[in-house]
């Protein structure tokens, strides 16, 4: 999140200031000053469904986690392997969110 506002703060500054400077010394070593745009190339701010789903099982862990301990059990249906369960859907939101955020 922090580093979105950086880069919007930036593309703000770049936005101000529509031409660069450039120095160049030819041959007659005259400095000359030239115009250039500068263009900036904007970022895609798409959020991938895999990024999504993942943070939907993290949360989901943490939730199934946490009320273990008041003595709710999310995953009783599950029999003996709901006391993993917080661990399975926590590495596979951890995964789903890793390859979201690697393809978007």
């Amino acid at each position: 999140m922090l580093s979105k506002l950086f880069f919007y703060l930036g593309q703000e500054l770049l936005n101000e200031l529509p031409y660069m400077c450039v120095m160049t010394n030819k041959q007659t070593k005259e400095k000359k000053m030239k115009n250039v745009k500068v263009k900036v190339k904007e970022e895609a701010n798409g959020t991938s469904a895999l990024s999504i789903l993942g943070g939907l099982l993290i949360v989901f862990a943490i939730a199934d986690f946490g009320l273990s301990w008041t003595g709710v059990n999310l995953t009783g249906f599950l029999g003996p392997v709901s006391r993993f369960t917080p661990m399975i859907f926590g590495f596979i939101g951890a995964s789903l969110l890793s390859a979201g955020k690697e393809s978007g």
